[in-house]
């Protein structure tokens, strides 16, 4: 009895999940992908400082070094985006310090390269069926970031975190 009442459960829960997949706008899937990149990136910074005060802390959000609002074109892109406390990510003056603390940790080069990445992606167009593979590829991205994780040493050093970012990237296929 009890296995037919799961089985039916189950049943009932794809069609609910098929019927709000059916209403979901553009929006949504945006918004769902941005939810799981700042995830991969906590993941992939776990345990390091926070970009602009140099705080460890508990928890972090993922801060933009080009803002999500203003450059809507990298908004995805992992290199625009490092741990940064909750306190630091709400204050628009910490911006400074973000960007002292990023040449710090990468280096004037990539810092330069990170800076121009809007000039390189003017246009950003993914329809639904984009945005719903690239945040499958986020899912796979994660258990790769786990499973490099699991015999290091935390935190990652800056340049295992940078190269994390770019296979991740690549393998989420945005950029």
């Amino acid at each position: 009895m009890n296995k037919i009442k799961i089985q039916s459960d189950k049943k009932k829960r794809l069609e609910r999940k098929k019927l709000k997949e059916g209403i979901k706008s553009s929006k949504d899937y945006r918004n769902e992908l941005q939810r799981k990149i700042n995830a991969l990136v906590r993941a992939i910074d776990e345990g390091c400082k926070c970009i602009s005060c140099g705080q460890v802390k508990d928890t972090f959000d993922a801060g933009h070094m080009k803002s999500s609002g203003a450059h809507r074109t990298v908004t995805f892109h992992l290199l625009n985006i490092w741990a940064q406390c909750r306190a630091c990510n709400s204050y628009r003056d910490s911006k400074y310090q973000y960007v002292d603390g990023l040449i710090d940790l990468v280096g004037q080069d990539l810092f330069d390269y990170i800076t121009s990445l809007p000039t390189q992606w003017k246009e950003l167009k993914l329809d639904i069926e984009q945005l719903k593979q690239a945040s499958k590829n986020v899912n796979e991205c994660m258990k790769f970031v786990k499973e490099y994780k699991s015999d290091k040493i935390l935190p990652l050093l800056p340049k295992e975190r940078i190269e994390l970012r770019k296979i991740c990237n690549s393998l989420i296929g945005i950029y």
